[in-house]
């Protein structure tokens, strides 16, 4: 599943539920419905991406309390703008945070949940084991992690096909967004970046790495952590992981 597209989709923030719905078969949209479903009212929660706002506002609307974070300032606004038509800004605290500094900024808080939607597969193997970390130490004691992103696929051939199916994607994904500026341009600036600039970029795609990637063996990060797994499902041929992890 090529959720590299996401990060084109964070572009046009009032298009993304629509563009994740299409992407994710709808399945993203349930399985939120059901992380909601399963939060006590009066619970405390932290939301590693607040995306457009629809997870919070479907846990304000149980009565839940929730700080949700995010490092994208278009999505932070966007969100901010449903969450105030929601009229749950009682209940939802957004800040614009990048997910390392939670611990940080967050510090005085302990939280019954803290949940993850698509936003660990954005980040290095090393900033994934730091996340859960002070994610766990957020947590109060028998709290639970909840994380619904991309995980690596245990077949050697099925990752290598789903590969040949994102490379593709993911190179018309890095062309749209280093071309989004030319909108405006006139003629004369449009030759002369794909005449120029366009070779230039698209070595520097073939180098730079991807803005996301699996995850690999969450189950045993979350153990690491200190966390205990107590479901762990796929979705969407093993390409989609939701896993609910304890505090131990």
């Amino acid at each position: 599943m090529p959720y590299v597209l996401m990060k084109a989709f964070e572009e046009v923030p009032a298009r993304f539920d629509l563009w994740m719905h299409w992407l994710t078969l709808g399945r993203l949209r349930r399985i939120r419905r059901e992380i909601a479903a399963t939060v006590l009212p009066g619970a405390r929660v932290l939301e590693l991406g607040c995306g457009t706002g629809n997870l919070a506002i479907l846990l304000a609307h149980k009565g839940v309390s929730v700080v949700t974070v995010d490092r994208s300032p278009e999505m932070v606004e966007f969100a901010r703008a449903n969450i105030t038509v929601a009229e749950v800004t009682d209940l939802v605290e957004l800040r614009r945070l990048n997910i390392l500094e939670i611990e940080d900024v967050l510090l005085a808080h302990q939280f019954d949940r803290v949940i993850s939607v698509l936003t660990f597969s954005e980040m290095s193997e090393t900033e994934v084991d730091c996340a859960l970390l002070q994610c766990r130490r957020l947590l109060r004691p028998e709290g639970e992690l909840v994380i619904v992103d991309e995980v690596r696929l245990e077949v050697a051939l099925l990752r290598s096909l789903v590969a040949l199916i994102k490379f593709p994607l993911r190179l018309a994904t890095y062309l749209v967004l280093q071309a989004s500026d030319l909108k405006s341009s006139t003629l004369a600036k449009k030759i002369l970046y794909y005449v120029i600039e366009l070779p230039l970029m698209l070595l520097t795609f073939l180098v730079v790495p991807p803005p996301t990637a699996p995850l690999r063996d969450l189950s045993g990060r979350l153990s690491r952590a200190g966390f205990r797994v107590t479901m762990n499902r796929l979705f969407l041929g093993g390409t989609l992981g939701f896993v609910r992890a304890e505090a131990a």
